[in-house]
Formats: C-alpha cells, structure tokens, sequence
C-alpha cells in the first residue's frame, strides 16, 4: 500500500509497505516492511519501479487493484486542465482584441505605443513551450499489488492447447 499521503512528479520516490508476507525469488519478505519506488507520472497513471525490497535486489513492478499497470489517476484532476485550458482560451480571446484595437487605430498604429502594444499582444498570444512537471497526490493505504516478471510465468508444459 502506499505508505502515507505523498505528492508525487516524474522521478519522485514513492514510500510503499507491505501490507502481508511476500516470497520473492525465494526471499520471504516480512509485513510492514517499508520500501522505495520510484514514479513515472503518465498521462492517467503513475507507474512504479521497485529495485530494492530491503537490501535484497528485485525487479518488481507494482499494479493497482484493478490488475492494470501503475495507479490510476482520479479523473477529477483532469477538470483543472481543462479549466486552465479555459484560462489559456480567455487570454487568446484578450490578446486577439487588443491587436485589432491597435491595428484599427491609424494613429497608434506606428507610434511607439503602437509598435510596443504589437510586441506585447505577440509575446502574450505565443504558446507556452516550457513543460511542467506535474504533480499527483497519492492517498495513504491505497491498495497496490507487487509482482515480479517470474511471477506470472507458467511452467511450459503447463500451457493452453498442450496435452
């Protein structure tokens, strides 16, 4: 489960703890033992890379409880993109009115007003080029499920359509 309520971007460490005894490779690991992952934060999930179960290497990657990889993200959190995309709309709206006021304006049009308010309306209408990290918030005892690739392998003779 996740240890504790956590705020999380793309390379944060993520604190996790069993939750019961788990047999890895043939370690047995005790409950409650607290251990690090680290997060990938994607568009609706967080995937988690566990490396280390105490000082014991592994290679295990963690679920949520609907057996899909990562956790999902609540999909409240996409209504502040879109009101923020709103936002970016207002002002796409304002710069756009603020250039065809000056351009109409013939006498402003080549005063220094004139050209500044052109340089100002073109650097407010540019796109935003500069990517931010975003933030997701874990909530503490959320379920996850810890598996390792040898984990789900079946024996080969043990396979569908063998006899």
């Amino acid at each position: 489960m996740i240890h504790g309520e956590q705020k999380v971007r793309a390379g944060s460490v993520v604190i996790l703890r069993l939750l019961e005894d788990a047999v890895i490779s043939g370690v047995t690991f005790p409950r409650n033992l607290v251990f690090a992952a680290v997060a990938e934060v994607g568009t609706n999930s967080v995937n988690l890379t566990v490396d280390r179960l105490g000082p014991t290497r592994v290679a295990a990657q963690i679920y949520d409880f609907n057996y899909m990889p990562g956790i999902m993200i609540d999909p409240a959190k996409k209504i502040q993109k879109d009101a923020m995309m709103a936002g970016n709309d207002l002002q796409r709206q304002t710069t756009q009115e603020l250039s065809t006021a000056i351009d109409r304006s013939a006498s402003a049009a080549n005063s220094v007003v004139g050209v500044g308010g052109r340089i100002v309306s073109n650097v407010l209408s540019r796109p935003k080029t500069r990517s931010r990290l975003r933030d997701v918030l874990l909530p503490d005892g959320y379920p996850i499920l810890i598996t390792t690739a040898a984990a789900g392998q079946l024996d080969p003779s043990a396979s569908i359509g063998s006899r």
